[in-house]
């Protein structure tokens, strides 16, 4: 029992310690590398190569990256899930090449890498009290015992297992990492014959003169494109044209679920009626009961917190920082006007002037902060110690202000004004918190005092207020936001009902036109898409969509609710994977590269050729026509570009493999026909040694070549992917 009780003790500390670095195992690990279908009831979440991974498994996996950060508990399920999966499909890829290739991570290796990690080094629980260092006695020690308390149901214990276990995975996953990158590091060789060639690229140039006759030139009108020019290029570039999974295209009409006009009347007329006291008949006691107003309210933040769902602002406010609403109004008024209803940020405000000074422009204070816990600084010491220590301070400093500075440095914990020992020059009213604010403003000159806000207590002092001062009003507001009604959200969702149902069996596009609604439509979605632009997070559309819940064909439409629109979606097309068909969709998505290849063959290249004839010289050749132009350049190898026009590898590259002098055939390339003449050549020049070549190219390759090596895995694999169905 003994034992027991003190794992308690000892996991409670090291489930902290451990979580800081499992974190950092989880994100390197990360960045390196719903309902069942109604018919048929899917359990599994995915399969690679045979191997299964249940709903409930994934999940874990899940709850194991929300652990590991903020950023990941506030992430939503589908990213989530994104992460998850893409590293539980390495990982079983990853340990199926182990198996092949033998590659492990011994235990002994494994327990060394773990007590070299600097963070369970420094835990308190693994140290010597002897000697102040690690102890590796004490880790194995502690690892037995709390395994052996996890078994016996000890749940604290069994957390603190189950994250040494996280932790252990994580570090032979990392070590089984490095080793087949360094596998493939080994493997990678640049041949000097190949570095001398890629030398080359950058020290042979061409002085080229050449034509460029623009496919732009050429009306679409005058050309004849068949299907048979369609047929032929889609043979020769099918591979781009390839969708390694299946997507869908959706139409949809989205109708925002805003406040009726009637929805904001009943806002405002309750609003209204909070001005004046009302006369309210209590059954209970068989008389009538006065319910204060607004306008009489003696504690105007009590009345605040009861009836506004903004809290009480408090302080006070210079000319132009009220709401240009009111700014000008409440200025004008006398305290204890109250204005309103009036309408601001989606609701009705009501504004109560309840005071009014004349205030310094600024002041300059020093103080001492003592921190108490708070949401912020859970840890932080109680209120009651925060204050004695400030009051024992304050009680101090009474008897010596010259201690001021050394008490700042020795106890404040403001890290933004220790460096001025406590000092904030010539701050504005409402820069700080409002009792802050109220001393600093308030007083006078060399006040001196204790004040409490939610940070802690400060010991304060004013130091010097501006000469010049402004006036100042105190307010309360009341707000009350518009919500939308039962009506209103019945009434919306009936208008897309109808919607949907007019375009049952048609185009929702083209009835949406007709009816004035704008209608969107985004392409080739996978099933984990998760937003739509203007609605947001829409993951129930597109699990629709891809038949989460039941089959869909297209041209199937439906109506859903959402958090805040009603949407009528319809099914477009599904895109399978594999090849595109070449039909009308993917013949307009072409058309402009089949109409510049017949422009080339029927029309620029035989205009070429003519302007070629009988010349010797490429000024001679542009001559030929009024609207050609000759242009000098140099190309090198290393840069696929033609100055001024854009990225044409092939013409670059056939014009660097050109001979000196002769004026080349006409060659189409990605905007233009080109024929050019090389004046001259810059030579190759030889290096000494090609050594630190060879070595910064393989260096270069082996990152791409270990990205390549995961790709070709996944692809390799058999994977069935059915995150969509439960995300």
């Amino acid at each position: 029992m003994a034992t027991l009780e003190k794992i308690r003790r000892r996991s409670g500390l090291l489930v902290g310690i451990i979580g800081l670095a499992l974190f950092a195992f989880v994100i390197g690990d990360l960045f390196s590398g719903g309902n069942p279908l109604a018919n048929n009831v899917v359990d599994e979440v995915g399969v690679v190569d045979g191997e299964a991974i249940s709903y409930v498994g994934f999940n874990d996996k899940i709850e194991e990256i929300k652990m590991n950060g903020q950023q990941y508990a506030s992430m939503p399920q589908e990213q989530l899930a994104v992460f998850a999966w893409n590293q539980w499909t390495q990982d079983v890829v990853f340990k199926h090449l182990y198996e092949q290739t033998g590659i492990a991570v011994t235990d002994e290796e494994l327990l060394q890498l773990l007590t070299e990690d600097p963070t369970l080094r420094s835990a308190p629980v693994f140290v010597d009290e002897t000697t102040g260092r690690f102890s590796m006695l004490k880790f194995r020690r502690y690892f037995s015992e709390v395994r052996q308390a996890a078994e016996g149901g000890d749940a604290q214990a069994a957390t603190a297992y189950g994250q040494l276990i996280n932790i252990q995975e994580s570090k032979r996953r990392q070590a089984l990492n490095v080793r087949v990158n360094k596998a493939v590091q080994a493997a990678m060789y640049t041949p000097t014959a190949l570095a001398r060639h890629r030398h080359s690229y950058n020290t042979i140039s061409h002085d080229v003169a050449f034509v460029r006759l623009p496919y732009s030139s050429v009306a679409d009108e005058e050309v004849t494109v068949t299907d048979a020019d369609y047929k032929a290029w889609y043979e020769e570039n099918k591979e781009n044209y390839k969708n390694d999974e299946e997507t869908r295209d959706i139409t949809f009409v989205a109708f925002e679920v805003l406040p009726s006009e009637a929805d904001k009347e009943v806002v405002r007329v309750a609003m209204e009626e909070m001005i004046e006291d009302k006369v309210r008949f209590n059954q209970r006691t068989n008389q009538n009961d006065t319910i204060v107003g607004f306008r009489n309210a003696e504690d105007d933040s009590a009345y605040v917190a009861q009836n506004s769902i903004r809290p009480y602002r408090g302080g006070y406010f210079r000319t132009g920082e009220l709401s240009s609403n009111v700014d000008s109004i409440m200025f004008a008024s006398e305290i204890g006007t109250v204005y309103g209803p009036y309408d601001e940020a989606g609701g009705y405000n009501l504004i109560k002037l309840t005071d009014r000074k004349v205030l310094p422009d600024s002041v300059t204070v020093r103080h001492i902060l003592v921190s108490k816990a708070s949401q912020q600084n859970p840890e932080g010491r109680s209120r009651e110690a925060a204050k004695e220590l400030a009051d024992s301070l304050y009680t101090l400093l009474r008897g010596d202000m010259s201690m001021f500075d050394s008490i700042v440095q020795k106890h404040s914990e403001d890290p933004g004004s220790i460096d001025s020992n406590g000092v904030y020059k010539w701050i504005k009213l409402r820069q700080m918190v409002t009792p802050f604010n109220d001393f600093a403003f308030m007083g006078d000159e060399g006040d001196f005092g204790v004040v409490e806000t939610a940070y802690g207590f400060h010991i304060m002092e004013v130091v010097e207020q501006s000469a010049t001062s402004s006036e100042a009003l105190q307010v309360a507001m009341v707000y009350m936001d518009y919500q939308v009604s039962k009506q209103t959200s019945n009434d919306i969702f009936n208008e897309a009902a109808t919607l949907e149902n007019m375009a049952t069996g048609k185009d929702l596009q083209q009835v949406a036109d007709s009816l004035g609604y704008q209608a969107r439509s985004i392409t080739r979605i996978n099933n984990m898409h998760s937003s739509l632009n203007p609605i947001g997070p829409a993951r129930q559309v597109v699990k629709w969509a891809f038949g989460a819940d039941r089959e869909v064909e297209e041209g199937d439409a439906t109506v859903m609710q959402l958090d805040r629109h009603v949407v009528v979606v319809q099914l477009t097309d599904i895109h399978e994977e594999g090849y595109r068909p070449l039909d009308q969709d993917l013949k307009d998505e072409v058309r402009a590269f089949v109409f510049n290849r017949v422009k080339a063959e029927q029309v620029l290249i035989p205009r070429a050729q003519a302007m070629m004839e009988g010349q010797t010289a490429m000024q001679g050749v542009a001559d030929q026509d009024p609207n050609a132009n000759m242009t000098i350049q140099r190309f090198t190898l290393s840069n696929s570009s033609v100055t001024g026009v854009g990225n044409e590898p092939e013409i670059v590259g056939a014009v660097c493999g050109s001979p000196v002098g002769e004026i080349s055939q006409p060659m189409a390339g990605n905007t233009a026909v080109y024929v050019w003449q090389i004046n001259a050549t810059t030579p190759f020049s030889e290096k000494p040694s090609y050594e630190d070549d060879r070595r910064n190219y393989t260096l270069q390759e082996t990152t791409p070549a270990s990205a390549a090596l995961q790709n070709a895995l996944l692809e390799a694999a058999e994977i069935v992917d059915n995150r969509f169905i439960f995300y």
